[in-house]
């Protein structure tokens, strides 16, 4: 996967990512292919390292949003770029082999079980679960679209597509 790609598609599909500066577009790009590295590391590649681009992407908008945020949520959030992109292609690659399905391992990667209990208690926590996962599922989509339709040679769209929740409302 070549990172400058993966920005274009991210861009078709959330066009008011904030990278209209250079410096911006740049620090995006890298952070990027650190994550694609990061999945390489991990025996990650190809559209199998998709998952791991939307959830770096929706946990910190690959740090456009806020500088200090960390790049793809692990613990402890003070470390680096390219330790946040390890910790999330391990623990992808780790929560799918449990889990067995992707939503199971979306679930997994943000709240620790590949399913969210039930009862009164987790109602809170199953629906913004739902919501976090539908987003991520809906990226990891169009970004393995995008690279099919790079790999074809045929260019990718510049409509935005719908996606079910707004990035920067979570």
């Amino acid at each position: 996967m070549n990172p400058e790609a993966v920005l274009a598609i991210l861009l078709a599909l959330h066009p008011n990512l904030a990278v209209r500066s250079p410096e911006r577009r740049t620090a995006a790009v890298e952070r990027l292919g650190l994550i694609i590295e990061a999945c390489d590391g991990a025996g990650l590649r190809g559209a199998a390292c998709a998952p791991v681009i939307a959830t770096c992407f929706v946990e910190s908008g690959l740090r456009t949003r806020h500088a200090r945020s960390p790049l793809c949520g692990c613990q402890p959030y003070d470390t680096d770029d390219a330790t946040q992109a390890r910790c999330a292609a391990r623990s992808w690659r780790t929560s799918l082999t449990r889990c067995r399905t992707r939503l199971g391992a979306v679930t997994r990667y943000g709240y620790g079980l590949c399913r969210v209990p039930r009862g009164r208690r987790f109602r809170a926590a199953r629906i913004q679960q739902s919501h976090r996962a539908s987003l991520v599922l809906a990226l990891t989509r169009g970004i393995e679209r995008g690279t099919l339709r790079q790999f074809v040679g045929a260019r990718v769209s510049g409509r935005r597509r719908r996606l079910p929740l707004r990035v920067g409302a979570l």
